[in-house]
């Protein structure tokens, strides 16, 4: 993150540059599987070259930084970056079956099962406002994602 944004980080502090670079990296990501989408290219060529450019960064900046991994800790993120990898794909391809906002809302409900896997596996305690929270979000996508049935049960087709 340093050697990208030092610059950034200098000017504005390591909160400020990470909440733009966030927001600056969600609409290039929305616009380029817009782009995908609307002139056909295949999902996979997209998300290869996607692969492949988070590959070299994270490279780059482990090289500049001078971080090596052990072992185990490379076996872990292997198994993490494939399932990374089958999303991916998956979530490239929904985008010629569903409409982009459907797309977009399920993408954005990771965080609430991040959350739900984070307790189970690591026994992370989940504060009774993190429960509401996840619970609201959980119900807006299924509003999102489920809207049409919901609007068609009240005669307004």
């Amino acid at each position: 993150m340093q050697l990208l944004f030092s610059k950034s980080i200098d000017l504005f502090g390591n909160d400020k540059t990470a909440y733009f670079s966030w927001g600056t990296a969600s609409i290039l990501w929305v616009l380029g599987f817009m782009y995908v989408s609307e002139q056909g290219i295949d999902s996979y060529s997209s998300n290869l070259s996607r692969g492949t450019m988070l590959f070299l960064f994270n490279l780059l900046e482990m090289m500049q930084n001078k971080v090596w991994l052990s072992g185990e800790t490379i076996r872990v993120m292997t198994v993490r970056h494939i399932l990374l990898v089958l999303y991916g794909f998956v979530f490239a391809q929904s985008f010629f079956y569903l409409p982009i906002n459907i797309v977009h809302t399920l993408y954005s409900s990771g965080p609430i099962f991040v959350m739900a896997i984070d307790y189970v596996l690591n026994k992370i305690t989940i504060t009774k406002t993190q429960r509401w929270g996840a619970f609201l979000a959980f119900f807006g996508v299924l509003l999102t994602v489920n809207g049409h049935f919901i609007y068609s049960a009240l005669g307004k087709n």
